[in-house]
This record gives structure tokens, sequence and C-alpha cells, in this order.
């Protein structure tokens, strides 16, 4: 059967925000020492003892069985996804996120302007869930543009917020590296997130430059494509991978309301995908990687001047393409109070059964589940549930 999907409702800045040459030499080396460091972290004991925050193990069985119709057969895997934070994570996002009993967590950046304190919340979050993110353009907003600098609340000179992202998440940066999304012991070929170039402002050009050559060593959309590749075939032929960006692949429309698509300027419409991403993905697919999900943000569902909605997941071949940007994602109301936004997405024999978008409280009290995707091969019946 072919997969199915759902219509959906529910509620949606796109900025390009110089770099002293202070120290470039230096910073570049010392952003490849974070890398060499965190990939100890994660090979070793501190990735070993992720435990789900759920009350006790029956629950998150029966949350398991609820999700599938045939309970004794192969186990599923819950991807919570969360999409453009831009500061809006508490302790209340936290405990949303205990609700949904993840196996892994998935942050597509945005998590503020260079907010550092939000940051260093989402990286805590390994003590108790398996996480992955990338960083997004926001997150250097007063760094990586004139632009930017000139609004700059903070002396560069004495301090880099940038780099304090970096060191605060190298045991959970995706970008140009992988990581598992599984324990080895649950899985002898684990999922694996491989995450595309942080910091992406999106669209085919190849925008501040000395800032990826500054911080990151990388001198071209090219370059970028390259390291994204070399990712990709560092990950064991047996997993199945799921790229992890800011910004989608290009090639996926060109309408404004396209999944990528450009809604603001003068002249709204053209493909703002990633050309970096699209060149991985083209890579997988040649050499029979398995790619079933691609999960970005960065182009907010709410169409700029108020020109309605953009669609938020297409199926491209055996890909599930997956846009978790709603902005904002905590909204208020008398009935509910807080209301908080993730995307769930289930996965079944390495294949996505259904993706769904809930809207929760932090009191578990109040729930809101709609459907987005349904892949009935792989999941009977698109169903969410919760202890």
């Amino acid at each position: 059967m072919s997969a199915g999907f759902v219509a959906h409702t529910m509620r949606g800045s796109h900025w390009a925000p110089r770099l002293s040459r202070r120290s470039r030499r230096g910073e570049g080396l010392r952003f490849a020492i974070l890398q060499r460091r965190a990939l100890r972290l994660r090979n070793g004991k501190a990735r070993s003892k992720v435990e789900l925050d759920c009350e006790n193990r029956d629950a998150v069985e029966s949350i398991r069985q609820n999700d599938t119709f045939d309970s004794s057969s192969d186990a599923l895997l819950r991807l919570v996804c969360v999409g453009d934070v831009h500061g809006q994570w508490t302790e209340d996002d936290a405990r949303c996120l205990a609700q949904l009993c993840p196996d892994a967590v998935l942050f597509v950046g945005d998590f503020g302007n260079e907010a550092v304190d939000v940051v260093r919340q989402i990286c805590a979050l390994r003590e108790k869930h398996r996480v992955a993110l990338v960083f997004g353009n926001h997150d250097a907003f007063y760094s990586a543009s004139r632009h930017g600098q000139r609004k700059c609340p903070y002396e560069r000179s004495k301090e880099d917020r940038v780099l304090h992202q970096l060191e605060l998440a190298q045991a959970v940066n995706a970008s140009y590296t992988s990581i598992p999304l599984q324990h080895p012991a649950d899985s002898p070929a684990p999922l694996v997130a491989v995450g595309g170039r942080p910091f992406s402002h999106g669209g085919p050009q190849w925008r501040h430059q000395e800032f990826f050559r500054h911080y990151l060593q990388v001198t071209s959309i090219e370059h970028s494509a390259r390291l994204l590749i070399r990712a990709l075939d560092e990950v064991d032929t047996h997993s199945a991978i799921v790229l992890l960006a800011h910004n989608g692949p290009s090639g996926l429309g060109e309408e404004a309301s396209s999944i990528c698509g450009k809604d603001f300027g003068d002249n709204p419409g053209g493909d703002f995908g990633d050309t970096d991403l699209r060149a991985a993905l083209n890579h997988a697919r040649e050499v029979g990687r398995r790619v079933p999900l691609v999960v970005f943000g960065h182009m907010h569902r709410k169409l700029a001047r108020g020109a309605g909605e953009r669609t938020m997941v297409i199926q491209e071949h055996d890909t599930v393409m997956l846009n978790t940007a709603v902005v904002p994602r905590v909204v208020t109301s008398a009935a509910h109070g807080t209301m908080h936004h993730f995307s769930v997405v289930t996965m079944r024999n390495e294949h996505v059964g259904a993706v769904h978008e809930v809207w929760l409280s932090p009191s578990g009290r109040s729930r809101e589940i709609l459907t987005m995707y349904h892949n009935p091969s792989a999941l009977e019946r698109p169903t969410l549930s919760f202890p």
C-alpha cells in the first residue's frame, strides 16, 4: 500500500544575520578539538546509559503496543522532533517531553539569538534522553554578518557565544558527523542521525564565508557537501540514516508554500533548500544507503504577509521529509494555559510509519494530536498513545 497524508491545521524570521580576524586559526583548531572530544564522549560511558524519562518500563511498553497492530513483532522507535525554538524552552517543555517517552529527541536549531542559556538547558536533556541537534542561523545572529554584529548586545572581543554554544553541545551536535539514535544493545544496526550544515540560512548562495571559515573551517557549499558525504559514508552500512538539518534539501518545490519554498522578499517563490544537503541525500541513494527520514526546520509554517501555511510533510521516493518549524511553538490559551508543540515520528523496521503533530500542556491534562502522515504498510493504525 502506498503512504497517505492527512491534512493538518494549527498554529507559525527569515534573517541573514563579519567576523573579526581574531585568532582565526586558533579557534578553528579549537573547534576540531571539540569534534574529537565529542566523538570520545559519544563512544564512552556518557552515552551508554541513556534512559527514558518515564515512570516505569511498563508504561513505555503500553505506549509501544498501542502504537502498533502487532505488539509481538518488531519494536517501534519513537523520535520526538522539536522545531525552531526561538527562546521558547523551559522546564515545562522538559515535562512535556517526558510525557512523550521518546527513544530519541531531535532539535533542528534556532534556539534563540545566540541563546547560550537555552542551549545549556537543551544539552542537559542528554542526562535523561538520547539527543541530537544542529544549530540554525539565529544561533549565530550576532556573529555571522555585519548586520548582526552591529546589533550585538555584548562585547564580542571579550565573549564568544557561538563558540560557547559549540562547547556546550559537543556531545550532541550532529553536524558533519553521526550520532546513534538507539543503544547498540537495542539493535545490531542502530538508527543513526547525520547532521547537515550548521548555522544555515538556506538558499543556493554561500553566505557568511568568513564566519564558516573561522568557526568550521568550511570554505564553500561544495566543501560542505563533501563533509556531509564523508559523514554518511562513515556510518555502518547496516544502519539506516536520519538526516537532521536546520534547513531542508533543495529540489522540493518552488512555490512559496512548498516545504522549503521562499515566502519572503519582494518576489516570493523559488526553491530555498540547501544544495549541499541535496547532494548528500543523492549520494546516499546512489550508493544504496537507506535514508527513511529527513528532519529540518527554518522555513516557518506560517507564510509571510499572512499568505497561508506551507506544506510541512512530503514523501520523496522512500524518504519522508518533515519540516518541524511551527513558530511560535508555545502558545497560551485561557482554557488550557500553555500548549507546547512537538512532532512525533513513529518508525518500524527502518520505515516511517506515522508522523503526528502534538500540542501538550505541561500537566498532561490538555492534548491535541493531529496525524500528518501515515504509511499503512509500516504501521496499520496511526494511533499515538500516552501512559
